[in-house]
């Protein structure tokens, strides 16, 4: 087993849920489910028949799968490392701040950057797509 590190829910809005099992394995699926929003920490993957299943760290039965029953991605793999830069907002009209890493409207701005606005950066979250954000 590998470990990956965190996973962001894909999909818009809170409404969007992924389901969550107690084996890895789609004959278990629980009562429960999680939302886009915060990054969830994985303590272990299990790979399996072209399936990928991710434990969430702190949570002996609840694992995701990566992809629905028609092959539809779910969540993406993200790197968290330290990152201890400051950096300049550079667009004219500033950037939004979020507290989760995502562009989805349905999460609220919790600061807006000026432009040349100077900021403190401690972490850096890598998404498999290869966007990047600075927290």
């Amino acid at each position: 087993a590998q470990r990956p590190g965190f996973l962001c829910i894909l999909g818009a809005g809170r409404s969007h849920k992924v389901p969550l099992y107690g084996l890895p394995g789609r004959s278990s699926e629980l009562e429960e489910s999680v939302s886009p929003g915060p990054l969830l920490e994985v303590s272990e993957t299990i790979s399996a028949c072209g399936l990928n299943f991710h434990r969430l760290a702190g949570q002996a039965s609840a694992w995701l799968c990566d992809t629905d029953e028609r092959g539809k991605q779910l969540v993406e793999v993200v790197t968290c490392e330290p990152h201890h830069y400051v950096y300049s907002c550079t667009d004219p009209a500033g950037a939004d701040a979020r507290e989760h890493p995502t562009r989805d409207r349905n999460f609220p701005v919790v600061e807006k950057l000026r432009h040349r606005q100077k900021v403190l950066v401690s972490e850096m979250a890598t998404f498999a797509s290869g966007e990047i954000f600075l927290k």
